[in-house]
């Protein structure tokens, strides 16, 4: 990162140095947690703060912090896509890290002010490499080292040391895994889409950190099955399609592609459906409509099918689809399983609820008439001329 400044035209300090250091090391797991949980709240990272540095942060004192945040978001912008974990794009989010390191106290004393001072001198830096991305010749090195400032805060570097023979051919394979997000299906509004039982798997990778790239996405849960749509995005600003891989392998276990373009973009986000599998999909299905059809008779055969609806005729229809939708709801399922099922879960709950007051209401009413079983008259004890009477008979 320093040389390519340096090639830029952009003079790096020690206290510069080391607020980038910490930057670049920042870990994000506790902002990640918080701001999937409180992301709608805009004085969540104010609180985030706080909590980190152990003491209370007074407001004009954050929204200082804050201005020139998003003015380190704007100068980078062109040059990266938005991501609200990344310490780079907003440094604010490294300061509870700052404070664990010691380094926070360093360069408060390195520029005797809070931390806007050291935030300033990273937007002169920046400011800089953007005035000199459109001055020749060092609009190249330039717009490197902002790409280069924007990419090593939102991964991790990884490196490796290899020993290779000089007097014979080698080849160094790199492999690495990486944790996915899985999401619910965007899809909006009432009934039908609420119901699908579709999720989408969001990952970013790195595409051309090697001569050639092959990558692999696979599914180990047997619940679950890769949907039939995939599409890949470049990891910036532009956010466009990539050019086609080389090769490209799909099943619902495995999807793999391959790709040894030189020009091929640093970092892409690949993005592919998820779904139950199908003897899943169909149980679930089979279940939802055997729950409606047994609604549609309570409410309406009663009165139009049959002349008079008793308990026995309730009884044969509750039966089945309490029993399959109860089993349906309570059966163990693999968490991404349970994921992708839970909106259809939610209506099979909302579904036997109404079956049930449904019922309830024509008790109350009255339109609900219990049979009771025959009885049989008791049969007449002999008498006493009875049987005088068949003794005679022989």
């Amino acid at each position: 990162m320093e040389q390519k400044a340096a090639l830029a035209g952009i003079l790096i300090n020690p206290s510069l140095r080391l607020l980038l250091e910490q930057i670049f090391a920042a870990k994000v797991d506790k902002w990640r947690e918080v701001w999937d949980q409180k992301g709608g709240n805009r004085n969540v990272l104010w609180g985030y703060i706080e909590q980190g540095l152990g003491r209370r942060v007074r407001y004009r004192e954050y929204q200082g912090w804050r201005m020139r945040g998003e003015e380190i978001k704007d100068l980078i912008s062109p040059y990266v896509a938005l991501d609200s974990y990344s310490p780079a794009q907003n440094p604010l989010i490294a300061l509870p890290f700052m404070e664990e390191t010691g380094a926070l106290d360093k360069l408060q004393s390195e520029y005797g002010t809070d931390f806007t001072g050291a935030l300033d001198q990273l937007i002169a830096a920046l400011a800089a490499a953007r005035f000199n991305g459109f001055v020749e010749p060092l609009n190249g090195l330039a717009r490197t080292m902002l790409t280069a400032y924007a990419d090593y805060g939102r991964f991790w570097m990884a490196f490796t040391e290899c020993r290779v023979p000089l007097d014979e051919p080698f080849s160094i394979s790199v492999s690495e895994k990486r944790m996915v997000d899985v999401k619910k299906s965007s899809d909006k509004g009432l009934g039908l889409a609420k119901m699908k039982m579709k999720g989408q798997v969001v990952g970013p990778i790195s595409y051309s950190d090697a001569k050639s790239s092959q990558v692999g996405l696979r599914i180990a849960d047997s619940n679950v099955e890769l949907g039939k749509q995939w599409s890949l995005k470049k990891d910036d600003a532009r956010g466009g399609p990539p050019d086609l891989p080389d090769s490209v392998a799909k099943n619902s276990e495995l999807l793999s592609f391959y790709s040894s373009d030189e020009h091929r973009p640093p970092r892409l986000t690949l993005t592919c459906t998820l779904r139950p599998s199908g003897p899943i999909r169909w149980i679930y299905r089979l279940v939802l409509c055997t729950a409606v059809a047994t609604l549609f008779a309570i409410t309406l055969g009663g009165s139009l099918i049959l002349h008079r609806f008793t308990t026995g005729h309730l009884a044969l229809l509750l039966t089945p689809a309490t029993f399959a939708t109860s089993l349906l709801l309570v059966r163990e399922s693999s968490p991404l399983s349970t994921t992708l099922t839970r909106g259809l879960r939610l209506v099979l709950v909302w579904l036997l609820a109404i079956v049930w007051l449904v019922t309830a209401l024509l008790y109350v009413n009255k339109k609900l008439f219990i049979t009771e079983a025959p009885v049989k008259p008791p049969k007449p004890s002999p008498t006493i001329e009875q049987v005088g009477l068949v003794k005679e008979s022989k």
